[in-house]
């Protein structure tokens, strides 16, 4: 069964609690991201996204629902849950800057499949 984005959220939190983060949700929502998290007085925006695979063997994920073309990050972290693994993959805020005017991004399933396999180690 797939994680509702609801969810997938409620287990960001767990995520960074577990690593030993504090968690901020917003009161107000926001479309840029999801909550905020601090580390070392270290803040950081996170966005949790659902990562799909596509046919063509890449996860996928898209970002935050902001009108405008970014200029800057609109998150400093996307946290993508991939399904498969049941387990997240920390990506950077840059992301999408590449490609501003894509809300898509792809990552190789290869990639994904090595980084989870590392943390599930862990």
């Amino acid at each position: 069964m797939s994680l509702t984005w609801q969810a997938a959220e409620a287990l960001g939190y767990a995520y960074y609690i577990q690593k030993g983060y504090r968690v901020f949700i917003p009161m107000i929502e926001t479309k840029d991201y999801d909550f905020v998290v601090e580390f070392k007085n270290k803040f950081s925006r996170v966005n949790v996204k659902k990562a799909h695979l596509t046919n063509g063997g890449s996860y996928v994920i898209s970002r935050s629902g902001a009108s405008t073309t970014p200029t800057a990050p609109v998150a400093d972290v996307y946290l993508a849950y991939i399904d498969e693994y049941q387990s997240f993959v920390e990506v950077s805020g840059n992301f999408f800057l590449k490609y501003p005017t894509s809300k898509i991004r792809a990552i190789p399933k290869e990639v994904i499949d090595e980084i989870c396999k590392k943390q599930n180690k862990g």
